[in-house]
C-alpha cells in the first residue's frame, strides 16, 4: 500500500506510507488515488465487466494521452443546497460502475482517483479547472 501525490501536470510523486502533503499546494491540484479496495475490487472482476478494462492512474500508467474519459472523485458539497452523504460515497459509484458489463463499443477509461477538498471551495474549484485543462490539453 501507497500513497501518491498528483499535481499538475499530473506527474506522480511516490510519498511513503502515511498522509498527504496538504490539500491545494500553490493553486496546484493534489488528487488521492483510487482506494486499495477499490483497485483489488476491480482485480477480482469479471473479464467481461468494464472494470477489467479500467485503467488505474498511478498503476504504471502516467501517460495521459489515448484515454476517451477519465473519472475524477470529487467530494465536495461546501456550496450544495442538500447535503446527501450517500452522493458522496465515490467509492460504491465505481464499484457499481465498474461492475457493468461492456457493450460493442471500444472507449479506453482512466480512474485517475479523487480530488481532495480544498481549504477553501475556491481552491477546489480551481484544483479541477486545472485537472481538466490538463487532462483537455494532453488529449487535443
Amino acid at each position: 500500500m501507497y500513497d501518491v501525490t498528483f499535481k499538475s501536470p499530473f506527474l506522480p510523486k511516490i510519498v511513503s506510507k502515511g498522509t498527504f502533503q496538504g490539500h491545494i499546494i500553490n493553486k496546484e491540484p493534489t488528487i488521492k488515488p483510487v482506494n486499495n479496495e477499490i483497485v483489488d475490487f476491480k482485480n477480482q472482476s469479471s473479464l467481461l465487466t468494464i472494470g477489467k478494462s479500467i485503467t488505474i492512474y498511478g498503476d504504471n500508467q502516467s501517460n495521459l494521452k489515448g484515454f476517451d474519459i477519465a473519472l475524477i472523485g470529487l467530494s465536495e458539497c461546501r456550496k450544495s443546497s442538500e447535503v446527501n452523504k450517500k452522493y458522496l460515497d465515490i467509492n460504491s459509484f465505481r464499484k457499481e460502475f465498474y461492475s457493468l458489463f461492456c457493450g460493442d463499443w471500444n472507449v479506453n477509461i482512466i480512474d485517475m482517483g479523487d480530488v481532495i477538498s480544498g481549504d477553501d471551495i475556491s481552491d477546489t474549484y480551481f484544483a479541477l479547472k486545472t485537472i481538466n485543462e490538463s487532462l483537455l490539453e494532453k488529449n487535443t
